[in-house]
């Protein structure tokens, strides 16, 4: 439902912007992408609020739920001492990698294989 109506939007904004001419309606859309919104926040136990850029739909949808999908990860990453490193091999988008990083002292070493997960 969601990215039908994302495909929706698409085809009126581009509908909408065809009579400026190719040139013109790429930089009408671009000027509009460009002033939406994509910091998400997912707010942690602690109150903080985790802020994270997500051009797309992937590292939003991955990273607002970023207690309840493994909420034993979170807790692991709550037991970490400063001069500890956490090592994210799979990070994907990263959440659990800014998660960590929030605490003072903990080093973060992200790897994310899949281009797709970086590039949404």
């Amino acid at each position: 439902m969601i990215a039908g109506f994302g495909r929706f939007s698409n085809s009126v904004l581009h509908w909408v912007t065809a009579p400026l001419g190719k040139r013109r309606q790429t930089i009408a859309v671009l000027t509009i992408l460009e002033h939406m919104e994509h910091v998400h926040e997912a707010v942690l136990p602690s109150g903080e609020t985790l802020k994270f850029f997500s051009p797309g739909y992937k590292p939003g949808f991955r990273g607002i739920p970023i207690l309840s999908k493994q909420p034993e990860v979170p807790l692991c990453i709550d037991d970490f001492q400063a001069g500890e490193v956490l090592w994210d091999v799979g990070a994907n988008v990263g959440t659990y990698s800014l998660y960590a990083g929030l605490k003072p002292g903990v080093s973060v070493l992200a790897f994310e294989p899949e281009a797709s997960n970086y590039t949404s």
